[in-house]
């Protein structure tokens, strides 16, 4: 019997942002809504990388009323994932076990292609995630940006 693979989706800035409907990035809701509907059975990642990066964003739009109704809406939507409600769950990361140490060693060599110590840090998750469930799931990366994409199966909307 074959049974198929849960997917694992880990969450990127980009897509995150349109998710929350952050006004600037909310106009690729679409594309980031037609990726998820074409996995069936999936939960969703919410990275620590992707959590401050988001809180970044957010802390610098022009509007102040922006800034205060999409953080009020980010850290309830923070909250669930912390508190692992579906679709969400959170890793343990950044953990004191030469994971983040590996981050930066892979940084110094990845930041000449402009990758961001937050797109390390999600890539190193998805290898963790790989290497535990890769029996059971399949790990993708759910993102807008060509870069990270590269690194999702061939098959990944």
């Amino acid at each position: 019997m074959n049974k198929e693979k849960r997917i694992i989706c880990l969450i990127d800035t980009s897509a995150y942002l349109s998710m929350l409907k952050v006004p600037g990035f909310e106009e690729k809701q679409n594309e980031v809504h037609e990726k998820l509907t074409a996995f069936s059975n999936f939960e969703l990642i919410l990275p620590f990388a992707t959590i401050l990066e988001t809180a970044r964003h957010i802390s610098q739009l022009p509007n102040g009323y922006d800034r205060r109704t999409c953080a009020q809406y980010f850290v309830e939507d923070v909250r669930n994932a912390l508190n692992n409600k579906k679709p969400y769950f959170t890793p343990e990361f950044p953990k004191n076990d030469g994971t983040f140490q590996k981050c930066l060693d892979d940084y110094k060599k990845l930041v000449v292609w402009k990758y961001s110590l937050a797109d390390v840090t999600i890539l190193n998750e998805k290898e963790i995630f790989e290497q535990r469930l890769r029996l059971s799931h399949k790990v993708v990366i759910l993102t807008l940006d060509g870069h990270l994409t590269n690194y999702n199966p061939q098959e990944t909307p």
